[in-house]
């Protein structure tokens, strides 16, 4: 019995060792070299002098191949295999072949995945700055079906991850796609994950994110401006203020677009609300501005005449200078001492483009205006007498101060006469003078 046992042993033996490889040793390392979306390709890195090698691929966690399993034998290394799915993971064994009749020991599993196909690199993502500050709102999901061009969207998702030092780092994963604003003004980047939720296979890739710039349009409201010389009303200038060849321009009258209006600018003497839509024509960003034109306000201005003054009454008087004939031009819409005759009163608006009107007014000087027209007082301030002169004879003199209080009164018969001011306190004194049953006051001042 023991020398049957002895012959089992040393046959076991001489099986072990021709099949085991002991005189045919294992490649020592097995490398992916190369993995694409349908490819691998496998070196072998041996310490024997084997030409040829035997591998076997199975799908990812099939049991390791038995002895007498078979594979292909190949004499290419490194070896590659083709017509794999995309994002799939593969096991590989493999021996080294020292003869027909002599093969190594399986290699341990070697697990590698095809990779994802995803075309480079990905096209820049866009977005009109509407502020021109730098900043955009991106939608990277509507970017999504482009990155996964010729993927199936069912089996691969798109996750985007702001950049940092670990790429694809849970912290910086982007939670709002839907609307991320760019970190860095005009131009930033972001990562692109491309990967399957079931499979181990993923793909990254740099996304530029770019904020463009918009055109700056205003319009601003404005009232059409009604020349009352030809009844009729001035055209209104809109403008822009932009180049016509930097950018399109349609303008809008309500929603109907003006035929014919493609300028930077419009002009219309027909109220209404009107609207201008700007293309950049190097990126497309468009920007819309409106605007209301208000029919014309109508301006009407009436002047009175009072003992030799000028009142222009006017609605919004505050919004409007005023000149007679060539002289000065004011803020106030009265003017004094007014000579006889006629006056051309011009009419300036200061808060519109609206040209000046004019209006034309008489003044006729009453009797006793023509009265009291030569009539002097001085010198005044007076500080010692008040001489009183007048071609015309004059017949009373009352001086009384602020409080009503009569300082001196005379009964005269004369076209000059003297007060004696002296002896009065400073201040301010009225002065009445008589003349024909006519009375005028005027103000002194006593220093």
């Amino acid at each position: 019995m023991k020398k049957n046992y002895y012959f089992i042993a040393i046959l076991f033996i001489l099986i072990s060792n021709c099949v085991s490889g002991q005189n045919c040793p294992a490649p020592s390392i097995v490398l992916p070299v190369a993995s694409t979306s349908t490819s691998i390709s496998l070196q072998s890195i041996s310490t024997g002098s084997e030409t040829q090698w035997e591998i076997i691929k199975l799908p990812h966690g099939s049991p390791a191949p038995t002895v007498s399993a078979t594979g292909i034998i190949t004499s290419s290394n490194p070896f590659t295999f083709t017509d794999l799915e995309q994002c799939t993971s593969y096991d590989f064994y493999v021996r080294a072949k020292c003869s027909a009749s002599e093969s190594s020991s399986w290699t341990p599993r070697l697990d590698v995945i095809t990779t994802i196909p995803v075309a480079l690199p990905i096209p820049d993502l866009s977005v009109c700055d509407t502020n021109n500050d730098g900043f955009a709102t991106f939608n990277l999901t509507a970017h999504s079906s482009l990155i996964l061009t010729g993927l199936d969207p069912s089996f691969y998702s798109v996750a985007y991850y702001r950049v940092s030092n670990i790429i694809g780092n849970d912290e910086d994963l982007i939670t709002n796609p839907e609307s991320y604003t760019n970190t860095t003004p005009f131009q930033s980047t972001i990562i692109v994950k491309v990967y399957s939720p079931v499979g181990r296979c993923a793909h990254f890739n740099w996304l530029t994110l770019i904020a463009l710039p918009t055109p700056e349009v205003t319009l601003h409201d404005a009232t059409l401006c009604f020349n009352p010389g030809t009844q009729t009303s001035t055209p209104h200038l809109f403008d822009t203020q932009l180049s016509d060849t930097e950018y399109d321009f349609v303008w809008l009258k309500g929603n109907d677009p003006i035929n014919g209006a493609t300028g930077s600018s419009y002009s219309t003497a027909t109220p209404g609300m009107y609207s201008v839509t700007v293309t950049n024509r190097t990126n497309g960003c468009q920007s819309t501005a409106t605007a209301t034109l208000s029919p014309p306000a109508t301006l009407t201005a009436t002047a009175t005449v009072n003992n030799q003054t000028v009142t222009v009454t006017i609605d919004n008087p505050d919004s409007f200078q005023y000149q007679m004939d060539n002289g000065p031009v004011q803020s106030s819409p009265v003017f004094q001492n007014v000579a006889a005759g006629n006056h051309t009163i011009t009419i300036i608006p200061i808060q519109s483009a609206c040209p000046p009107f004019s209006i034309t007014t008489n003044v006729t000087l009453r009797n006793s205006d023509f009265t009291f027209q030569k009539l002097r007082l001085y010198p005044n301030p007076v500080t010692h007498s008040l001489t009183i002169s007048n071609p015309e004879t004059f017949t009373g003199i009352t001086v009384s101060n602020l409080l009503g209080q009569i300082v001196f009164e005379r009964n005269v018969n004369s076209n000059l006469y003297e007060i004696d001011f002296s002896t009065l306190s400073q201040g301010v004194y009225l002065v009445k003078i008589a003349i024909h049953g006519q009375n005028k006051t005027f103000k002194i001042v006593k220093e």
